[in-house]
């Protein structure tokens, strides 16, 4: 045996000690004193404490200052450590008469240092708390310690120190434990076996005793004793429960009962391993059966941290309990699992282990910021292989482990420097496994598997090894890989293979791909002989895969996206007493050179398209072409589209689009999208005029990065449209008076209605929970597009036209992280969400209704509020496609809205969204985003500032690009807004950005007492809309409609009285304030709970005909006349209208008493005085609130002072009032004279 340290560090120096002895020096320890070290009380003692994070510097320079000198002395040097143990210098200070100051040089070495746990060692050095001086006879008034530089290189000599304790035989493994007098213990130590095999060794103390090096050896190095216990149990994973039976860690300050807040992040962190599911083929001869088991666990290992934890030592110094624990998983033998040599947590901003706790963190003692800045040090990477290089020490014994992973992942800025640094550390891992392990690394980071290239020298494994897989009992072996990337590039995958064992066996190649659908190809058969064979694994057109537990055949867009990729094995024989049989499969996969045929582009027509239409009538075209790309959403790949000729001379063009046809069906209680064909292109539009259309198709195709690009034209095809039904649903614009809304014919548009985001909300469920037999918000989640069906139907039945919808993640959302089921990442969309959206537009043509589609929601670009840009494992959050830290371009929320790259795949969606509905008049308007003040641009340059600024110019220029974007492609021209939570948020923006369709924003009554705004609590939801629109949203004065996005009580806390009187009142104070529309109102699954839809109708009613274009409607609050009850008004007036509600004081806030109730039946609420010209006749209708009709039609005339005077009689408990000046000559109809 051999044993090699470096030194330096990448250097190697072996001592042999004989072929088949090993010779070595015995040293017996003895204490040298014991108890604590005493100060006499005739001796003055100095102390400094002593420089943290300085851990592996050895060489000081103790500087000291004395009293005038009274007589000779000496002055012991000792250090102390946190823990209480002492450390005596060999050489005390020898002070001479009149002397008044000197120096010492210091080495931390373990011959100069001797205290009561035996020498100074490397733990010792890293837990020193203070230096203490004790002085004979005088007193030292000053200490100063300062660096030495190193001295020169020792020689390169050790001397092998072991004890009566140094074997350790265990059941698993034998470990030696030994000392290196003249090797430093930070240096990388290992064992050389004949013949050339490498053991590599770690430094740590054990429980009890001195620090030294530890080694482990196969069991059968020396003859097998009895084992010893584990000393404390390990985590487990169980159905991926994650269960903890070690201490837990404590946290800086934190009572240690506290552990509720670590219960689903334990001190190891459990990762689901990349692969979730493991196919397997069972009983071959019978039937062919796959069965799914789950994959192996991921495991990583948290052996140093910050000493502050409870249990941890420091990031150069392993935790005895986590190093024990791992010892007891790794000796349990029911379990096989992967171990990550660097925790994936590391590199992370949120969990326990993330890196913003890191004991390398600068807030920490470290010298970093980021991982990035660990990357990019030298000496960050060496700590880096310095962790795992002792995990792997500890860990390469347990036939248990399947692989190793890298799992530390760093965000990709793109430069090369980082690139350099990153493989620089994988090829250090590469190195250090491939040393001492003949099991495969993975990697898995995104920067070395960039998602946008093809990088096929890495896809797989980093190991120099082959994979070898022992066939089992039943005769079968399966490699199983886990890519989840396009294959479009590749003809053909060449493998070498070769068989050990008796018989023989056949080899199967097997894939999974974006649908989880299994296919498996064969590739040949194979004899035991040994010999080394070529296969190859075929992905062209008409390649042999066939489909297993399913029947749809598999095409070319399935290796679109590769899940998983695997080798199978299935011997010939089933033996009863199986022999070792071995496949052994080179990893080095060979691409082959491309095999392609270019055929030309052919259209195949599934829906040809239709010669006759009327207009604004949905129109429809669905074709498939001869060659297809990687990426048809992706315009650089396929642009494909139709130029259109119009009746006056019209030319333009618009896309089509890439569709996989969907069908929604409810399983059980829930609704799922399955595929029911296979891709192909779709182009819907609506023809804006009647008269002859012509059109044809194009298409620009790049099917492969070394193909030139082709393009192809179809035959023109003409449309005779016919002028619109009279029932058509029209396109909404902003009319004349752009404080309104119309449609294209001129027709005045009030949109009414709420906001329905998605099928569920959560928060609502304290509100349903009180109405028997009515489900909860996960019934509405599982019902999907079947809950809009129903509540469309209630909407449209009672006079609504008009909803707000979320495409968020959780419903309705093209983009998202593609570990998030249905979603492809960046550029690749959901199918399955853009089949409900197109359920949606369905739903709203039957019933007549408009929406509004949010086409972000705040969180995707939120670093804080809601926030979803980062991986949060807690809140199952899985982070953005954007976020560098899942394979995106950029690193924080706000670059969204300034990167280059990410405006591109964010104007390919827009794209993606006009081209699929952008045809439809029942999507009325965009909105870019929800409450935009919490997303990131917004945050940092306004939000989260304390000037006081309230502008965003990153986000202005943003919305400024979309605006153009829209302007130039959407071809109804839609009204385009922002939304904000906060009203009083983003003046300058709302004042600044003229083409904003319109303002939006929400009115909570919460806000009154939460933020002080909107009006005074006791205003109550008339004063919180007028201060809406008279103070943040005037549409008078910015030249826009105004609409509520949301409203409704407290925006959390909420209760059903609060919402029943807000929801009666706050619709009709909508009906008679000058805002554009009735909406926004935002807890749906309320209304539908309480019955509540037949509110809308009676405002319906009082609305109808009441086209306010052109009155120039200003808010008013009547001075009132006080009657025996008291009573508010607010409203609206303009040339010649008013338009006012009156209620009962406390009507809208609920404080409506039961005496004032009672006294309202019988007693005057006084009377409302209007300003009018004096003279002046106007007609005055009362509405009942409850049903919408006219209970009181009169005349009334003006006093010569010009005030209108309406008694408001008996209010129980409110009304609605039309007053309209009446031409002198009018009689007007069936009023009354007053």
């Amino acid at each position: 045996m051999t044993i090699a340290t470096a030194l330096p560090r990448h250097r190697k120096t072996a001592m042999h000690t004989g072929n088949t002895a090993l010779r070595c020096f015995l040293f017996l320890f003895a204490s040298l004193m014991s108890g604590e070290l005493m100060a006499s009380q005739s001796r003055e003692a100095t102390s400094i404490p002593w420089p943290q994070h300085d851990d592996d510097h050895r060489h000081w320079q103790l500087h000291w200052q004395l009293e005038p000198a009274t007589g000779l002395g000496q002055a012991q040097i000792i250090l102390h450590a946190h823990d209480g143990r002492w450390y005596r210098h060999h050489q005390p200070i020898a002070i001479s008469p009149r002397q008044r100051a000197g120096s010492i040089q210091l080495q931390l070495e373990p011959g100069h240092w001797t205290g009561s746990h035996g020498p100074l060692d490397r733990l010792a050095r890293r837990s020193l708390s203070h230096l203490e001086v004790q002085a004979e006879e005088t007193a030292i008034v000053k200490l100063e310690l300062l660096r030495s530089p190193l001295p020169a290189t020792a020689a390169e000599e050790f001397l092998l120190r072991l004890s009566n304790d140094s074997l350790l035989i265990g059941e698993h493994f034998i470990e030696l434990r030994f000392g290196l007098d003249g090797v430093r213990d930070d240096q990388r130590v290992e064992l050389v076996l004949e013949p050339d095999r490498h053991i590599p060794a770690w430094f740590a103390r054990a429980e009890r005793g001195p620090a030294r090096f530890h080694a482990r050896l196969p069991p059968d190095f020396l003859a097998s004793l009895q084992a010893g216990k584990a000393m404390v149990q390990v985590l487990q994973a169980t159905d991926q429960q994650v269960i903890w039976r070690c201490p837990w860690p404590q946290m800086p300050g934190q009572k240690q009962e506290s552990k509720h807040h670590y219960a689903a992040r334990p001190p190891w962190p459990w990762l689901e391993n990349a692969s979730s599911q493991t196919w397997s083929l069972l009983n071959q001869r019978q039937g062919q059966r796959l069965e799914i088991a789950p994959a192996f666990p991921l495991w990583a290992p948290i052996l140093r941290w910050r000493k502050d934890w409870t249990g941890f030592a420091g990031f150069q110094t392993s935790s005895h309990a986590m190093a024990t624990a791992l010892d007891a998983r790794l000796s349990a033998g029911d379990w096989r699992g992967a171990i990550e040599l660097l925790p994936a947590a590391w590199g992370k901003e949120q969990g326990l282990f993330h890196f913003g706790t890191h004991p390398l963190h600068q807030l920490h003692g470290g010298r970093w910021q980021q991982p990035q800045d660990l990357l990019l040090d030298q000496a960050g990477q060496e700590l880096l292989i310095d962790h795992a290089h002792e995990v792997l020490a500890r860990s390469h014994w347990s036939p248990q482990i399947v692989e190793w992973q890298m799992g530390w992942r760093v965000a990709d800025d793109g430069s090369a420097a980082q690139r350099a640094s990153l493989e620089t550390l994988h090829d250090q891992l590469k190195d250090l496994v491939k040393r001492y392990d003949h099991r495969p690394l993975r990697v898995y980071h995104p920067a070395l598997l960039p998602f946008t290239q093809q990088d096929h020298n890495r896809h797989w494994s980093e190991s120099g090894n082959i994979y070898r897989l022992e066939l089992d009992h039943q005769g079968l072996a399966n490699l199983a890989l886990s890519p989840d990337r396009s294959f479009w590039e590749i003809d053909q995958q060449h493998i070498f293979v070769r068989f050990h064992g008796s018989g023989g066996c056949s080899v199967h190649a097997w894939m999974i791909d974006d649908e989880h659908r299994y296919y498996r190809q064969e590739l040949g058969h194979l004899q035991g002989n040994g010999r080394r064979q070529r296969m190859v694994i075929d992905w062209m057109e008409g390649a042999a895969w066939q489909p297993e537990g399913h029947q749809t055949p598999w095409q070319l867009g399935r290796k679109r996206r590769v899940r998983q990729f695997g080798i199978l094995a299935s011997a010939d024989e089933i033996e009863i007493s199986p022999t070792n049989r071995v496949l052994e499969v080179d990893p080095g996969f060979n691409w082959s050179q491309p095999l392609r045929q270019w055929p030309e582009v052919e259209w195949h027509w599934l829906h040809a398209p239709e010669t006759a239409i009327a207009a604004w009538q949905p129109y429809e075209a669905r074709f498939a072409l001869s060659r297809e790309v990687d990426n048809p959403y992706d315009p650089q790949q396929a642009e494909v589209s139709a130029e259109l000729n119009g009746p006056q001379g019209q030319r333009f063009r618009f896309p089509a689009f890439w569709i996989i046809p969907q069908q929604l069906t409810l399983d059980g209680n829930r609704e799922l999208a399955r595929p029911k064909g296979e891709g192909h292109w779709a182009w819907r539009f609506s023809f804006p005029e009647a008269g002859q259309w012509r059109l044809r198709f194009q298409a620009l195709l790049h099917p492969h990065s070394d193909a030139e690009p082709v393009s192809a034209e179809s035959a023109w095809f003409t449309v005779e449209v016919a002028p619109a039904e009279p029932t058509a649903q029209l396109p909404v614009e902003r009319s004349a008076d752009p404080r309104y809304f119309q449609t294209i014919d001129g027709s005045w548009f009030y949109p009414m209605g709420l906001t329905i985001r998605s099928p569920g909300d959560e928060r609502q469920n304290i509100l349903t929970r009180g109405y028997e037999g009515f489900p909860g918000s996960r019934h509405f989640e599982g019902l999907g597009t079947q809950a809009y069906e129903h509540w469309f139907t209630q909407l449209a039945n009672a006079g609504g036209n008009f909803v707000r919808i979320w495409m968020s993640p959780w419903w309705g959302a093209l983009e998202w992280n593609r570990d998030w089921d249905g979603y492809g990442g960046l550029g690749r969309y959901n199918q399955g969400n853009a089949a409900r959206m197109d359920r949606l537009l369905e739903l709203a043509r039957k019933h007549g209704i408009y929406m509004q589609w949010e086409l972000l929601n705040h969180g995707m670009t939120s670093e804080t509020v809601d926030q979803q840009w980062h991986p949060d494992p807690q809140r199952g959050e899985l982070g953005s496609p954007f976020n560098q830290l899942n394979g995106g371009p950029i690193r924080h929320a706000h670059e969204f809205y300034s990167d280059e790259t990410a405006w591109r795949y964010h104007q390919m969606r827009l794209r993606y969204i006009i081209a699929r509905w952008g045809h439809a008049p029942q999507v009325m308007a965009w909105v870019l985003s929800s409450e935009m003040e919490f997303t990131g641009a917004f945050w940092n340059e306004a939000y989260n500032r304390r000037s006081g600024s309230d502008h965003s110019p990153t986000l202005n220029a943003w919305i400024e690009r979309n605006l153009d974007w829209f302007s130039e492609y959407d071809p109804i021209q839609r009204p385009v807004t922002v939304h904000f939570s906060h009203p009083w948020r983003a003046a300058q923006l709302w004042r600044s950005l003229s083409r904003l369709g319109f303002n939006y924003s929400n009115a909570y009554t919460g806000y009154q007492r939460a933020q002080g705004q909107l009006g005074h609590p006791r205003s109550g939801l008339g004063g919180a809309l007028l201060t809406y629109l008279r103070t943040h949203f005037p549409s008078w004065q910015l030249g826009r409609p105004t609409l509520l996005g949301e409203w409704g009580g407290h925006w959390q806390e909420q209760n059903s009285a609060v919402l029943e009187a807000e929801w009666h009142s706050g619709l009709w104070m909508q009906a008679v304030l000058p805002f554009a529309g009735n909406t926004g109102f935002w807890w749906w699954l309320w209304v539908d709970a309480s019955s509540n839809w037949q509110r809308l109708q009676p405002v319906r009613q009082f609305l109808s005909d009441d086209d306010p274009r052109g009155s120039e409607m200003l808010p008013i609050i009547p001075r009132i006349r006080p009657g025996e009850v008291r009573a508010h008004i607010i409203g609206s007036q303009g040339n010649g209208r008013i338009r006012a509600y009156a209620y009962l004081r406390g009507l809208d806030t609920n404080d409506l008493s039961d005496s004032l109730r009672t006294r309202a039946k019988d007693e005057h609420a006084g009377s409302a005085i209007f300003q009018v010209n004096a003279g002046e006749r106007w007609r005055l209708r009362r509405y009942n609130t409850s049903n919408g009709k006219v209970v009181d039609d009169r005349l009334l005339a003006a006093d010569e002072e010009g005030r209108l005077e309406v008694h408001l009689g008996h209010l129980t408990f409110d009304a609605g009032f039309k007053l309209d000046r009446q031409d002198p000559s009018s009689d007007a109809g069936n009023a009354k004279q007053q």
